[in-house]
């Protein structure tokens, strides 16, 4: 993590303590900021009651401000794995396997106990093999996003018998949950409220978000947090969420935690204001 440039530290509330000093992915700030933020949006803010939280990383996410940008600062691209670790491909151990589709996990089992061993996978490169290849590995990690984790889990048996048995699949480890619960949190884009300004002004430069977090209480009208706390105490379990998952929303949603996004951003060649609404279960 990189610290905000001098002329930039009245912007971004930023603590080195709660940041990380080394390691591949990089992660600065917005390296130019139009003053409608912090010029106007922050008191605006602050007068309505709203808190400007100090770093985030700090444990308080509740209140609005500017988020860091997973950026490399020396050309200004998009700082991620892909971006990472194929600069380190020479490295000995290191191997990248391209046009490479993973069909599943494999196994290892002894009384009691499911471990990953390894995977298999299929090339989808031009006139390659359509046989399906393993790998033996002494650990795996999952990390094909929420949607494709679950159906890897899914094709190699992890998941609900009553989904996997009728496709021919063994269930390994039976986990109802897998796959299931998902849901796409509403998005209000406010377009009356919006600020046309030249794009050659900004550049290349990533887009700005100011992001508010908030809790139900504070976000919601009286009546409104009534009537969905009301439904929230006299409901104890929801289909395809886990009771243990709906208690951890109870406790938040009545300990006034944020659940409430609020994304104050440019959008392409106007500033609008938009909110996120994220009550989600997955």
């Amino acid at each position: 993590m990189y610290a905000p440039v001098a002329n930039e530290t009245q912007f971004f509330k930023y603590d080195a303590a709660y940041h990380g000093s080394n390691g591949p992915i990089q992660s600065i700030f917005q390296r130019s900021v139009l003053s409608l933020f912090p010029d106007y949006l922050e008191p605006t803010l602050l007068n309505a009651g709203y808190q400007i939280p100090a770093d985030r990383n700090g444990g308080n996410s509740v209140g609005a401000g500017f988020l860091p940008l997973a950026i490399a600062p020396e050309n200004y691209t998009r700082s991620y794995s892909g971006s990472a670790y194929t600069a380190v491909q020479s490295r000995p151990n290191h191997h990248l396997e391209v046009h490479a589709q993973v069909t599943g996990i494999d196994w290892s089992t002894t009384t009691g106990n499911v471990t990953a061993a390894g995977l298999r996978y299929v090339s989808n490169a031009p006139g390659a093999s359509s046989l399906t290849q393993h790998v033996r590995a002494g650990e795996v990690i999952l990390s094909a996003g929420c949607i494709q984790s679950s159906q890897i889990l899914e094709l190699s048996g992890v998941g609900s018998p009553a989904i996997l048995n009728p496709l021919g699949i063994e269930t390994v480890v039976n986990l109802a949950n897998v796959g299931e619960g998902l849901r796409d949190p509403p998005m209000m884009n406010y377009l009356p409220i919006s600020f046309q300004f030249n794009t050659t002004f900004t550049g290349a430069e990533y887009i700005q978000n100011f992001i508010q977090l908030e809790s139900a209480q504070d976000m919601l009208s009286p009546s409104d947090y009534a009537a969905a706390s009301q439904w929230l105490n006299s409901t104890s379990h929801i289909d395809v969420v886990r009771d243990s998952q709906l208690a951890v929303y109870k406790h938040l949603w009545f300990n006034n935690q944020p659940l409430i996004e609020m994304a104050w951003q440019f959008n392409m060649a106007n500033v609008s204001i938009s909110m996120g609404i994220t009550l989600t279960f997955v």
